[in-house]
């Protein structure tokens, strides 16, 4: 035993440029896992400091909610005058606060520009001189109509002082404000603005119907949170719900969990395509490694070594490259996890970005030592069951991999998933297109072994007029062994292939969203805030005044519950005029044109199921004030309308009162006024609420195009890992070549090339692999693509745009990462001494 642990080292140490680029293969997939481990801590936590800002009181009492199934998305609206009832039932000693709030503010930083929250609210509340707030560091608390109180951190943040005066817009509005006090700073809350002010002033702004979603009670230092759940229980009508801090925390968490779900699984996607192609690096480099030591192998199993040791030795250098990885990438995702801190900080979105906690460092370390050992083990095994007489008569130890039947089974599920994938495209349906997709990619890695030397051989041809022998040789060893050609290569193409996806999707919905503009709408201008936050009506009713307008509409996008046959879901539902087609159009397809009109509400089917509805079906739409029975009167194809259910606007103050915004505003000018001119003057109106603003068509493509490209780079700078981590597997494939082909080399050498020849070779079967590896992600992504593109008309995407200039690019850049991946291994090619070699 001790001598083959003796034997282990000695490989490990005599190889260590070899078992170092393992090593970090192993390291990239761990950073990210640990990387991405710790950011959804951070954003739990993030999530976690907003439901405590919220979960400071004792007792909490709330509406019934519209439905079970919904969680606490939506729920009744209390009447204001449960406050006293509350009040009276515990006694003085107890305090008691109405939930008056509103999201549909802005303040100016210390440059006089709204406070850019990222999509994130400014919440205006009421203060209470007690602390609950937290500590007041600096200043007094505000009083009147001018004064506010904000949080240390978000002063500093935002270049603002006590002392200053700013501009503060509530639901449209404006009005000066002298900051008089600055709260301790809070942890990061997502980007949220909170400010305090006065109740008497934000009272009447807020909840003018005199309704509110929740009492926060604070009891009494002694007092039993038991006994006072069950005496405001019986003080209240039935339609009040009273609940504990600990349940009222749980029951918010709710709501945020399927938010904070999507973005964990979609991380998690990158770390086990991250993982995934680094197993491909690890098992390539041992099958290399096991290959090259056969002939060691059999020479340690001829003297008495049990096929068990044989495996034990190789598992346990895996084991040990798995430890080293795995540390290594611990300290890279500690390291990611500073930079994820910094690209959040620059796009002005604040998080508690934590500290990597030992139980991720713990599934690091676990998941590292796996990936390697599973790597490893079939060439573990086929290093001990290989019969030593075998390869002592093979000088080489490499037998010559052939196309198997485990290939063609690949290929048919590469098929299977392509057929998926079109099924997906025409039906439409997304999700199918995603299984497709799955089933294409697994099903390509499997069978890339039998593309490798027909492609490889095409793609030669032109450097064969350039540099016949070099190629010549380079096509051979790349043809000779077509398994490790095909695992080298997979890497790649998957990262080739979600790029050019990414691409695709980017450019189609970019011309795609102008195509729905251009074709779906008739309105001039559009009044919106470009965030998505609503257009208070007190800014909306400025337009009125502007010379040159011919029309204009208020379009609502809320949540509500829609119940028909008592099954209830959530939903975002517009509200629009029944003149709604002078603005956006629209394809009746079944039903009543004028049926917005009479009262009933519109399915458009392009953003739901058309099946699933029939004109005549009964249904409820609900909110937290009211609800409303109507009938469909109509089943449209309105790509401009961005949900499945259309209601009329007459129904938005029973349903959302006093407070209820417009998310836009549709004109249309008159044919004989001056368009920009028009566009100016409104703005003009604006002057002192920059965030709302007229634009065109085009700009509104912009805007959009601007926050798609956002997201994609996000998108990009993920996928740039696993294109990194396929580098690092030529690299390492090409390097353990060169050690598995040093006679060979050496014989090369021998007969007259020299150094330059040699290294133009091995980069020469760098750059062609990752060609053939670029090609097939190439075909593969722009399939894709295609398919996921297709399944997405219901948005009003009628085409797949490539983006060819990136995709050329693509193509260039191939050849520089070969060039790149073989510069360390032709160095080591060209150092070979041919005497030696031909010692081997």
């Amino acid at each position: 035993m001790w001598a083959l642990l003796r034997i282990s080292w000695r490989e490990v140490t005599e190889g260590l440029s070899r078992f170092l680029l393992t090593m970090l293969s192993v390291a990239l997939g761990v950073a990210f896992l640990t990387g991405t481990l710790t950011l959804r801590d951070s954003l739990q936590s993030t999530f976690d400091t907003i439901i405590g800002l919220s979960t400071r009181a004792n007792v909490f009492v709330v509406g019934q909610r519209l439905s079970e199934s919904l969680g606490s998305s939506i729920r009744r609206s209390l009447p204001l005058d449960y406050e006293y009832k509350i009040r009276h039932a515990l006694g003085s000693g107890a305090l008691v606060e109405p939930g008056i709030s509103t999201q549909n503010a802005q303040i100016e930083d210390g440059s006089g520009k709204a406070i850019d929250n990222a999509g994130a609210p400014t919440i205006v509340r009421p203060y209470y001189d007690d602390d609950r707030w937290g500590k007041l560091v600096n200043g007094r608390w505000p009083y009147g109509q001018h004064e506010v109180v904000l949080f240390e951190n978000v002063l500093e943040a935002n270049d603002l002082h006590v002392g200053d005066t700013t501009t503060l817009t509530i639901n449209g509005g404006s009005r000066k404000v002298r900051i008089t006090g600055a709260l301790e700073a809070i942890d990061p809350t997502f980007g949220s603005v909170i400010v305090l002010m006065e109740r008497d002033v934000i009272e009447p702004l807020t909840i003018p119907d005199n309704k509110v979603p929740s009492f926060e009670v604070y009891l009494e230092p002694g007092q039993d949170v038991t006994t006072a759940i069950q005496t405001v229980a019986k003080t209240i009508p039935a339609d009040a719900i009273v609940m504990s801090a600990d349940y009222y925390a749980q029951d918010r968490f709710k709501a945020l969990e399927t938010g904070l779900g999507f973005v964990s699984v979609f991380l998690m996607v990158f770390v086990f395509l991250s993982i995934f192609i680094g197993s491909f690096v690890i098992a390539n480099t041992f099958a290399m490694v096991v290959r090259q030591r056969m002939k060691q192998f059999a020479m340690l199993r001829a003297i008495g070594a049990k096929p068990g040791s044989i495996f034990g030795l190789v598992i346990g250098q895996a084991v040990v490259i798995g430890i080293l990885g795995s540390v290594l990438g611990i300290a890279l995702g500690i390291a990611l996890t500073v930079g994820i801190g910094a690209l959040f900080s620059s796009l002005n979105i604040e998080i508690a970005m934590n500290t990597m906690t030992l139980e991720i460092m713990g599934i690091g370390l676990i998941t590292g030592m796996i990936v390697t050992i599973v790597g490893a083990l079939l060439s573990a095994r086929s290093a001990a069951l290989t019969d030593p007489l075998e390869v002592l008569r093979n000088a080489s130890g490499v037998q010559e991999q052939v196309v198997t039947w485990v290939n063609w089974v690949f290929c048919a599920v590469m098929f299977a998933g392509a057929g998926t994938a079109y099924v997906g495209a025409i039906t439409p349906e997304p999700k199918t297109v995603g299984y497709g997709a799955v089933l294409v990619l697994f099903g390509v890695l499997g069978a890339l072994r039998i593309a490798a030397v027909p492609i490889v051989q095409v793609v030669a041809k032109p450097f064969h007029n350039l540099w016949p022998v070099h190629t010549r040789l380079a096509v051979g060893n790349i043809v000779r062994n077509p398994k490790r050609t095909a695992s080298t290569a997979g890497a790649l193409l998957i990262g080739v292939a979600l790029v050019i996806t990414g691409a695709t999707l980017s450019t189609s919905l970019k011309q795609g969203s102008t195509q729905v503009l251009e074709s779906n709408t008739n309105f001039d201008l559009v009044v919106y805030t470009g965030s998505g936050a609503p257009v208070p009506r007190s800014e909306a009713e400025k337009i009125a005044d502007v010379e040159g307008i011919s029309q204009s509409s208020w379009l609502y996008l809320s949540n509500m519950a829609i119940t028909r046959d008592s099954d209830t879901v959530s939903s975002l539902t517009m509200m629009v005029s029944p003149d709604v087609t002078n603005f956006r159009t629209q394809k009746v397809l079944d039903g009543d044109p004028d049926a917005l009109a009479q009262g009933d509400v519109l399915i458009n089917v392009l953003r739901g199921d058309k099946d699933a509805w029939n004109v005549g079906d009964e249904l409820t739409v609900a909110t937290r004030l009211g609800e409303k029975k109507a009938k469909v009167g109509a089943l449209v194809e309105a790509p401009a309308l961005f949900s499945e259910v259309v209601v009329p606007d007459t129904w938005v103050e029973e349903l959302f009162g006093q407070n209820a915004q417009p998310i836009a505003v549709d004109i249309i000018v008159d044919d004989d006024a001056d368009l920009l001119q028009v566009q100016r003057d409104i703005n003009a109106q604006f002057v002192d609420n920059a965030i709302y603003h007229a634009a065109t068509r085009e700009e509104i493509g912009g805007e959009d195009s601007a926050q798609i490209d956002l997201i994609l780079s996000i998108l990009y700078a993920l996928l740039a890992l696993s294109i990194i981590t396929s580098v690092f597997g030529i690299i390492n494939t090409l390097a353990l070549s060169v050690m598995e082909r040093v006679r060979e080399i050496g014989m090369i050498r021998a007969i007259g090339m020299n150094r330059v020849g040699i290294m133009g070779m091995i980069a020469l079967e760098s750059v062609l692999t990752t060609i053939f590896g670029t090609i097939i992600g190439l075909g593969v992504g722009i399939g894709l693509s295609w398919a996921l593109v297709s399944s997405l008309s219901g948005l009003g995407i009628s085409r797949t745009v490539y983006p060819w200039v990136p995709i050329v690019w693509m193509i260039i850049g191939s050849l520089v990462i070969g060039v790149l991946a073989a510069i360390v291994p032709a160095r080591q090619a060209a150092n070979i001494n041919e005497l030696e070699a031909m010692a081997e």
